[in-house]
């Protein structure tokens, strides 16, 4: 069918996230022609749908910027020469479109002409039954340009896209993505919250090696690492030199857990220091170019500053962006690396050495499912890159994030997270004041009527930062709730001293 959309376009068309247009299909709102849905069935479903602006665009530029405030703007125009190879595909698509339609044109008026013929050569009831086919044939030629306008709308909307953006099927695993600009597949793909096999990101070490499926792509970085005669014959490209010209389909490696990602030692540099309050210091390191920190969302990394004190803290920030790294370190902590922040003055351009990744991630187990988030205070910087990646990876129908402090100076990025609830109408935020301890009556209950501005619990999967007593009282609610315990996943308050200086 020629009006069939893959699920990731058609979310985008119609300006929603992937997740809930799956949830849609789940329950049976809309129906799917091998992994696709037509552009009939999408408008019935969302006969609301705006098709003469690009307000969808707009949308997903905010999420992804809410996603990753660090990072260089989306949707730069493409470079001539993959935008006129794009124009190319295009044109030879509508003159083939074109041919098409005449020919069923031409059809139509054969079938007319020999309807007429039969009701000459028909009597009685027969020619009856062919007056009303060959009226009920004319109606509607005559209604169908009128009709399908919408379908043309989104049709052209849709076409747009394809000269902005490339889609990206990964096989086996099935991820899409999209490629906007001059970017390399490697680097959309990690924006969009994949877990791709890299090393350098420069094409010096091979690592990202891919085999092209299908579609065109197009050298945008030339690479040291040489590709052998016959890897070149079988269309293997590696990735971070590419870019996608028409939509395509990779063989490419992803990361299915810890075990699939090497342990790195790297010297970052110190890109900012922030703090916010007297107590909290966030600081954003850089790795080099072409060593690249590999983690997945939730994991932790050992810090070892120039003094020789080492510690462990969670990764803060996104692995869609993993030059540019980022610690939460409060002050109380019993960490000495937490102290050695407070006790010396380090500055922009200074060295800290990080070794990881460490531990084990967050899983996003739902395919689709709502996300809910519960961090208590200093908890929620072991849930950010978790939220960000959830968020970049577009596959979650909604989010909800319970951020519970013992006064609002507590939640200390508290205005990011409001800049997500803002940007993406599928994600609430509900700052929690708990004045009293967590265990206590007062505190439970504060918990009971924050959870219970969540529906259908049972759907949802469930992600918990904090200290042990948070886990120990939310723990039952959740379960009260219909959340499964291989549908909750809890990180516990902790800093680790790691040897030397420690």
């Amino acid at each position: 069918m020629a009006d069939l959309l893959t699920l990731s376009r058609a979310a985008r068309l119609v300006g929603i996230t992937r997740g809930e247009l799956q949830q849609r299909i789940r329950r049976d709102e809309l129906d799917t022609f091998e992994g696709k849905v037509s552009v009939s069935d999408l408008l019935r479903a969302f006969p609301e749908a705006r098709l003469e602006d690009d307000s969808s665009l707009e949308r997903v530029n905010r999420i992804k910027s809410a996603a990753t405030p660090e990072k260089e703007p989306k949707y730069e125009l493409p470079s001539a020469e993959v935008l006129a190879e794009r124009v190319n595909i295009l044109s030879h698509e509508l003159t083939a479109a074109r041919a098409e339609l005449a020919g069923y044109g031409d059809l139509m008026d054969a079938l007319s002409e020999r309807l007429a013929l039969l009701e000459q050569a028909a009597g009685g009831e027969e020619r009856g039954r062919l007056q009303e086919l060959s009226g009920w044939l004319a109606a509607e030629v005559a209604r169908r340009p009128r009709e399908p306008r919408r379908n043309a709308a989104l049709l052209a909307k849709a076409t747009f896209l394809r000269m902005l953006a490339a889609q990206v099927e990964v096989i086996p695993s099935g991820h899409e993505f999209f490629v906007e600009g001059n970017v390399s597949i490697l680097d959309a793909g990690l924006r969009s919250g994949l877990a791709l096999k890299y090393g350098c990101t420069s094409g010096s070490c091979g690592s990202c090696k891919a085999r092209v499926v299908t579609g065109r792509v197009l050298k945008v970085r030339d690479h040291e690492y040489l590709l052998s005669e016959r890897e070149r014959e079988m269309g293997y490209v590696l990735m971070c030199s590419y870019t996608a010209v028409t939509d395509v389909m990779i063989e490419a490696d992803e990361a299915k857990g810890e075990e699939d990602i090497s342990r790195q030692h790297i010297e970052t540099v110190i890109r900012r220091v922030d703090r916010p309050r007297e107590d909290l210091v966030v600081l954003y390191l850089r790795t080099p170019a072409t060593q690249r920190l590999r983690f997945l969302p939730g994991q932790s990394a050992t810090l070892e500053l120039p003094s020789g004190t080492r510690g462990s803290l969670p990764l803060a920030c996104c692995p869609c962006d993993s030059q540019n790294l980022e610690f939460h370190i409060h002050r109380g902590s019993s960490s000495a690396l937490a102290r050695g922040f407070f006790d010396h003055d380090l500055v922009t351009g200074g060295h800290v050495a990080v070794t990881g990744p460490e531990g084990d991630a967050l899983e996003d187990r739902g395919a689709g499912s709502p996300m809910l988030f519960i961090a208590y205070e200093r908890g929620f910087s072991a849930l950010k890159g978790f939220i960000e990646n959830a968020i970049s990876a577009d596959d979650a129908e909604r989010f909800h994030l319970i951020w519970i402090s013992t006064t609002p100076h507590g939640r200390y990025m508290d205005n990011l997270c409001r800049a997500w609830s803002d940007a993406l109408e599928n994600f609430a935020y509900a700052p929690l004041v708990v004045a009293a301890p967590l265990a206590g009556d007062e505190g439970r209950h504060a918990l009971e009527e924050a959870l219970g501005q969540v529906e259908d619990m049972e759907s949802w999967e469930a992600y918990v930062a904090g200290p042990q007593v948070l886990a120990e009282v939310v723990t039952p609610l959740l379960q009260a709730r219909g959340v499964t315990p291989e549908r909750l996943q809890i990180r516990l308050d902790e800093e680790k001293d790691a040897g030397a200086g420690a």
